[in-house]
């Protein structure tokens, strides 16, 4: 699937029917909060992955259990990470904990972050004290997951 957008020298107004899957679905979540909740979205995924990314965007300095939503720990991160005077603990289920976030925590760390192992090292529940997060290059290993990618390419934008 290849989407193609060119933007005039006239504002542009478009629509994009993207398909319903849990990963496109998250993706837009973490953007359209990003730009504070002004883009319409549509066909969202309805699988418990989404259903926990939207729940944990109504929440107001709070506990978040995630489950075993791996993508929405991922994402949920780096989005909290760079919330200014937010503060929240990010926990899931047995098997979350024992998922490793550490590659994404470092890398976020590295740019100003202020995130805190609640229990063991490298793994969840966090504790994320959000804050504006300073620039700068990352270099990550190529074999890392690719929601670690996503979910920093997500809050780069912030920071252009």
């Amino acid at each position: 699937m290849r989407y193609t957008v060119s933007a005039p020298d006239v504002p542009m107004h478009a629509a994009i029917r993207l398909p319903a899957s849990k990963s496109i679905s998250n993706r837009a979540l973490v953007i359209n909060a990003l730009c504070d909740d002004s883009i319409p979205i549509t066909n969202v995924s309805d699988c418990d992955d989404t259903r926990v990314m939207k729940q944990a965007f109504t929440k107001k300095n709070s506990s978040i259990d995630i489950h075993g939503a791996g993508t929405a720990m991922r994402f949920l991160t780096a989005y909290y990470a760079q919330k200014r005077d937010y503060e929240c603990i990010i926990s899931g289920s047995e098997r979350m904990k024992q998922r490793p976030i550490k590659i994404l925590v470092d890398a976020l760390r590295s740019l100003g972050a202020d995130i805190r192992y609640f229990d063991k090292e490298g793994f969840p529940p966090l504790q994320i004290f959000g804050k504006e997060l300073r620039g700068g290059e990352l270099s990550l290993p190529g074999n890392v997951s690719s929601q670690y990618i996503s979910a920093l390419l997500m809050i780069c934008l912030l920071y252009t």
